[in-house]
């Protein structure tokens, strides 16, 4: 199973609701998930496409970064960043 996230840079809001039914539909996806409505959205497919990379570069035409990762795994227990700004909009002490 595999793990398909579909981002944009902040506020942009490109990623819409069909650039990801578009996809989905494609690919066999399952449900979709919002991880910030407009902006970033995951779903499950159950194999690697091959049509991965040639989608990958339509949306970067569009502005949508297309991750394609292996679920098992993926979720992280720990982030590690030398600033604070890596994980917020402003240095603080």
């Amino acid at each position: 199973m595999f793990t398909v996230t579909m981002m944009c840079r902040p506020n942009a809001n490109l990623v819409t609701k069909a650039a990801i039914d578009a996809l989905i539909g494609a690919w066999g996806g399952r449900a979709m998930t919002w991880l910030d409505p407009l902006n970033a959205a995951e779903f499950e497919i159950l194999n690697l496409p091959d049509t991965q990379w040639t989608a990958w570069a339509d949306y970067q035409s569009m502005g949508i970064d297309v991750v394609v990762q292996t679920t098992k795994g993926r979720r992280k227990k720990m982030l590690l960043a030398d600033m604070d700004s890596t994980m917020i909009r402003q240095e603080c002490i």
